[in-house]
């Protein structure tokens, strides 16, 4: 089997444990979600990745990426929170994977794995950076603090 008839045909085991190590991280975004909403977001990237990896498209995966950083930055959501929903799921294929294929044929996907994730995970940090920085922030005034102490 592909990597992507892979991740369809054990999806289910896939985002079971995906899911459970995402609520038991106690992640206050996530956790506020619940296991339900939490299993959904957790579907959609598992999808997008297998659509990536079945069309050989980076592209499908990094806009969903995007949406993804975008949506989770403006609402508050901390890097590694996101960071660390990625990597449940990654988790998750890599422990399926290697519990149902052979060695021969893990080997064979172990290093697609590797690549979908790790450009999900690069895209997500970078866009998070690159937000950051265009994020207006407060200053304070400290030009008082350099007029000295005439007239004080």
């Amino acid at each position: 089997m592909k990597f992507h008839e892979l991740l369809q045909h054990y999806r289910s085991d896939i985002l079971d444990i995906a899911t459970e190590r995402l609520m038991d991280a106690n992640l206050p975004h996530y956790k506020s979600l619940g296991e339900e909403q939490c299993r959904a977001y957790l579907a959609h990237l598992l999808e997008t990745t297998r659509q990536s990896a079945e069309t050989h498209n980076l592209m499908l995966l990094n806009q969903y990426v995007e949406e993804i950083s975008e949506n989770r930055f403006y609402t508050g959501y901390p890097l590694y929170e996101v960071q660390h929903a990625i990597e449940d799921l990654e988790t998750a294929v890599w422990v399926v994977l290697r519990a149902q294929l052979n060695s021969e044929d893990f080997n064979k996907i172990a290093g697609q794995i590797g690549m979908y994730f790790g450009a999900g995970k690069n895209l997500l940090a970078e866009a998070y950076v690159i937000r950051a920085t265009q994020r207006k922030k407060p200053t304070i005034n400290l030009q008082a603090l350099f007029t000295g102490t005439d007239g004080v």
